[in-house]
């Protein structure tokens, strides 16, 4: 559609995949992330054919995103449903425990954890109360991270770099296990970070272009675009500088300072700025 110019169809397709990426963080973090970068693919297609759409599908692409934006799950959702995985994963061990099938182990997760799994194996000998403290612990650790998680999700993302990560303290034998099983958290929320800012940026610079084109000026500021104005690395309104019909817009990004734009050829750092 792009190439062949169907302009009112790329807007669709484009408000359809981000719309769909966006919902699959009814998922896991897993599913959420391949939803993440499916928003990310449309916008960066979308990005490059601004300039030659109409005042109307500008508008049509902003109130779009917006919608698809403002009726997202919240990351807390994705991150409830990471912990249901993790908790398989502990689930998974312990099946191959009673099943006597540790070996497996190995080729299912990684190599890397055969320590682990030799401690398990020592674990027959030492009768059912260390198999019932093993396995309480390591489930414990999956709870304590996602608890961590969630506490720190809606956080932008300046004010969650402040909240310390709980401290795993004792033996831990499970901690190979651990590595595997219970590290996406963080991860997923940075990824979220950088979606849903670009995001909003695309649905910001659609509306306000379209307003350029209707009324032949730049608006004064973002009170009319509500929610998807505020930068979630900070939590409050990206950078806006206007003049006349020029107009630029950016995320601070996470060092929650002003470089006037200034960004790198990831987009990400100082500022985080649209993909061009």
């Amino acid at each position: 559609n792009v190439d062949s110019g169907q302009w009112q169809a790329v807007v669709r397709d484009t408000v359809a995949a981000t719309r769909f990426g966006l919902d699959l963080g009814h998922g896991s973090t897993m599913e959420a992330s391949m939803g993440l970068t499916l928003a990310d693919d449309a916008r960066r297609t979308m990005i490059q054919s601004l300039g030659r759409l109409s005042a109307g599908e500008l508008r049509e692409l902003s109130n779009g995103i917006e919608r698809a934006l403002l009726k997202r799950p919240d990351s807390k959702l994705t991150l409830d449903n990471e912990l249901k995985a993790m908790l398989a994963g502990v689930q998974h061990v312990q099946d191959r425990y009673q099943e006597g099938k540790l070996e497996s182990l190995t080729e299912t997760i990684s190599p890397d954890v055969d320590r682990a799994v030799s401690y398990l194996k020592s674990l027959k000998a030492k009768g059912p109360q260390a198999r019932k403290t093993y396995f309480e612990g390591f489930a414990g650790e999956a709870e304590t991270m996602a608890a961590y998680w969630s506490k720190i999700a809606d956080l932008p993302a300046k004010e969650r770099t402040e909240i310390k990560a709980p401290k795993l303290t004792g033996d831990r034998p499970w901690k190979r296990f651990s590595r595997h099983y219970f590290t996406a958290g963080e991860p997923y929320l940075a990824q979220h970070d950088a979606t849903i800012a670009r995001t909003r940026l695309l649905a910001l610079e659609a509306g306000l272009t379209a307003s350029v084109r209707r009324q032949g000026f730049a608006p004064q500021d973002l009170r009319d675009f509500g929610r998807i104005g505020k930068d979630p690395y900070t939590g409050s309104n990206f950078a806006y500088r206007r003049n006349g019909k020029e107009f630029r817009i950016y995320s601070f990004g996470l060092d929650a300072r002003d470089d006037g734009g200034e960004t790198d050829e990831s987009f990400s750092t100082p500022d985080v700025t649209l993909e061009r």
